[in-house]
This record gives C-alpha cells, sequence and structure tokens, in this order.
C-alpha cells in the first residue's frame, strides 16, 4: 500500500495552541474536509467516524486537509448503483 504522506492531524494542530486565523487557514481547512466528505457522500459513501484525528492536514503554511480512517465507512449503493440493504452494522458508531 502507498499513501501520501502527511505533516500532522488537525487534532494535533489544534492541541499545538498554534495561532490560527480563519483568513484564509481556518475556511479552507473547513473547505477541503466539506469537498472531502461531498466526494465520498457523491459515491453513496458514509464515514461514520469524522472528528479531527481522522484529518490529516499537509505542510504548513497551507495545511491541505485530507480526510482519512475508513474503517467504519459503509458503501450504500451497489456497483449496479442499486441501493444496499442496511442491516445491525449501520448502527450508530464512531467516537
Amino acid at each position: 500500500m502507498v499513501m501520501e504522506a502527511m505533516e500532522m492531524s488537525l487534532k494535533a494542530l489544534l492541541d499545538s495552541k498554534a495561532l490560527l486565523k480563519w483568513e484564509p487557514t481556518l475556511w479552507q481547512l473547513a473547505a477541503d474536509v466539506a469537498q472531502g466528505m461531498a466526494y465520498l457522500h457523491d459515491r453513496a459513501v458514509l464515514h461514520r467516524d469524522l472528528k479531527p484525528a481522522n484529518v490529516l492536514l499537509g505542510a504548513a503554511p497551507r495545511y491541505m486537509a485530507k480526510v482519512s480512517d475508513f474503517g467504519e465507512s459503509r458503501q450504500l449503493r451497489a456497483a449496479d448503483g442499486a441501493l444496499v440493504q442496511t442491516t445491525g452494522e449501520m448502527t450508530m458508531v464512531g467516537t
């Protein structure tokens, strides 16, 4: 498996007490996460565990955000486009 190297998580950045400004840093991080989630939802995938620790960041000052950790995610559509029947595995999960 090959993965892109990311500098830190959003949780680590927030815990670092670094002085962050809404313009442009935090707005761009929020937009990156929203775009990643929209991509998943367009493909009928539920992440089910979105939190700061599961948002990885690139190098400063841009901090490009990417959603990670798909261990709890579920596909809602089959390859033919039909909705997948939900079962007990679709119960509330995550942190």
